[in-house]
């Protein structure tokens, strides 16, 4: 007997593969089907059941993936940016209110190659890097139906490593179970 889950957090990994969005690979590194398949039915779950859904980085897009968005294989080789995301640390600009009240700082690492292309009408895109990739989803704080949604395409578990206050993000996910 399982008990029942509060909410669901997808975590960092390898690349998600492109079928799991409609594409053929051109760009996808490394993927693994049995992980790719078990979070999209985890992430379609938190939201049959308006479960609360925290996503950092492949989670983001994974997220971004099983509710009917797609991604960009590698933002460079994809057209997206010239400027590489992997290894580095840039600002995040246009960060939306609801956003704001949970992040220290606005400069956050960036470990990825592969980017949120498209979300669907219902999500929407809290904060972007420099080049416009999208670095932060979610649904609206003031929805009343439907699974509180928020993603972010970088790192605040190893931010927090330098200050505690980035685990503010995972209190939102904690006050939203």
């Amino acid at each position: 007997e399982h008990a029942p889950a509060d909410g669901i957090i997808l975590l960092g990994g390898t690349d998600i593969n492109s079928r799991m969005y409609g594409e053929s690979n051109r760009f996808c590194q490394k993927a693994d089907y049995t992980r790719d398949v078990t979070e999209w039915a985890l992430a379609r779950r938190a939201l049959s059941k308006e479960l609360p859904l925290f996503g950092i980085c492949r989670g983001a897009q994974m997220i971004a993936v099983a509710c009917g968005g797609s991604l960009y294989q590698d933002l460079c080789r994809d057209g997206k940016t010239a400027v590489s995301h992997t290894y580095s640390y840039h600002p995040l600009v246009k960060v939306q209110r609801e956003l704001k009240k949970y992040l220290p700082d606005m400069l956050v690492n960036s470990y990825h190659h592969q980017g949120i292309r498209t979300l669907p009408p219902y999500l929407h895109v809290l904060a972007q890097s420099p080049d416009g990739v999208i670095e932060a989803f979610g649904t609206d704080t003031r929805q009343t139906v439907g699974a509180p949604i928020l993603a972010v395409q970088f790192h605040p578990e190893l931010l927090a490593e330098q200050n505690p206050d980035w685990c503010d993000l995972f209190d939102w996910f904690v006050n939203h179970r």
